[in-house]
């Protein structure tokens, strides 16, 4: 079976000793392609990824030059070296003049000064592609906390509106009966608030905090939580099911977990339909090829089909009397992608939801890489 490499380098010459000569050469360290023709080797671009392109200048119907410049326009990640003899010092400056090439290769070539120089190519071609993607994300970011800024203002201000006019009416109406209403008004929307500061708050943390790596009791944390909750849980006859609670350890960031289950768990608890008789949530943890899968069921009100698309969206509410502040799954979103994990949610209206979390095992290069 032939080796895979992470690397794939293209030769295009119309001369077919040298590109013999270069894959017998290279092969047991890069996926080696070769063409006799520029056209060849733009076909071959069309068709899958190309790391360097390493071309004669004299060639028919087309130059080494003329094919670099228009690899340039149509696989700008593509590094380009031309290869020229001695006497093409104007295809070089020509080359140069274009801006088509990142290298030249005098010919005759000697072996180790090319590995060396295909290393270098390769390496650049490796950083460039680490910052497109820094600043794809850091865009996405800016983009996102512009969205969030927004809507946060919009949704905050709505609260504080509310509480101001209910204090309006309680002095015009300072009746014993009604000002005990609007002060029981005025707590729930203050509660209400509260709850979403509080995970302002923790998103705030999400995105500023680095990833810190443990070994983490999985069901222990979710034992943590539910102790939490066990005054909400026994007061609404809510039960709560583990299919197994062995411990299930694995290396990641235990406050990070912590935040995400709780808030799948809260949401449960939160929006379980209080005219059932038989309220259950059911959790089950398990690990299989080193990730952890998280599941949790629960028999609550349920999300419309219409709008599960829209429920990870920051301040997206369901429905006009939802009970959260729009911020609970849109944080959850964000813990699993700074864990490069996924959350799916599964529901159907009236009959509940099912959330399942995919984790994989950190490391410490994987969590220097999370956003």
């Amino acid at each position: 079976m032939q080796a895979q490499h992470p690397f794939t380098i293209l030769y295009v010459d119309d001369e077919s000793e040298n590109l013999i000569v270069f894959k017998t050469t290279f092969k047991k360290h890069y996926n080696i392609l070769t063409a006799l023709s520029a056209k060849e080797g733009l076909e071959i671009l069309r068709d899958q990824i190309v790391h360097v392109l390493i071309t004669d200048q004299r060639m028919p119907e087309m130059s080494g030059v003329e094919l670099l410049e228009r690899v340039r326009r149509e696989y700008p990640d593509c590094i380009r070296l031309l290869m020229t003899g001695y006497t093409d010092s104007e295809s070089i400056i020509l080359a140069i003049n274009k801006g088509s090439v990142f290298y030249f290769i005098r010919k005759p070539w000697v072996r180790e000064e090319l590995f060396t120089l295909l290393e270098k190519c390769l390496s650049f071609y490796t950083l460039k592609r680490r910052r497109k993607e820094l600043e794809h994300q850091w865009t996405r970011a800016l983009q996102d906390l512009e969205t969030f800024f927004y809507k946060s203002y919009h949704d905050l201000k709505g609260p504080i509106s509310t509480q101001l006019g209910l204090l309006n009416m309680i002095k015009l109406d300072q009746s014993p009966e009604m000002t005990t209403k609007y002060l029981s008004l005025i707590e729930e929307v203050t509660l209400k608030l509260d709850r979403t500061l509080n995970k302002v708050q923790r998103l705030s943390e999400v995105l500023r905090d680095q990833v810190t790596l443990e070994a983490v009791d999985i069901y222990e944390v979710v034992r943590e939580i539910l102790f939490e909750f066990k005054e909400d849980i026994q007061s609404r006859g809510i039960e709560v099911l583990m299919d197994d609670d062995t411990a299930q350890i694995m290396q990641t960031d235990r406050k990070l977990i912590k935040s995400l289950l709780e808030t799948l768990i809260e949401n449960s608890i939160l929006y379980m339909n209080d005219s059932q008789i038989e309220k259950e949530i059911r959790i089950v943890v398990y690990k299989a090829n080193e990730e952890l899968f998280f599941c949790l069921f629960d028999n609550g009100i349920g999300i419309n089909e219409d709008v599960l698309s829209k429920v990870f969206d920051a301040f997206y509410k369901g429905t006009y009397n939802s009970k959260g502040g729009g911020l609970g799954l849109y944080l959850a979103k964000k813990i699993t992608e700074k864990l490069h994990g996924t959350i799916e949610l599964k529901s159907e209206n009236g009959k509940g939801t099912e959330a399942i979390i995919r984790l994989p095992e950190m490391h410490p290069q994987l969590a220097s890489h999370s956003v």
